[in-house]
């Protein structure tokens, strides 16, 4: 999974985790996690390293 500035076009952050494809991502209310579903049947949780953010779980 990448994750992108919008602004920018430029890529932020590769997460490597899912072994399939991800169908589904959000983001938590102030920014600090991103959670992605997958058709591997997982779902994760991803620390973006802003300030505040735990460990990712």
């Amino acid at each position: 999974m990448r994750v992108w500035d919008a602004e920018s076009g430029k890529q932020l952050h590769r997460l490597h985790g899912h072994t399939d494809s991800v169908l589904s991502v959000g983001f938590n209310g102030d920014g600090t996690h991103i959670v992605s579903g997958s058709n591997d049947k997982t779902v994760r949780v991803w620390n973006t390293g802003l300030p505040g953010a735990g460990a990712a779980r």
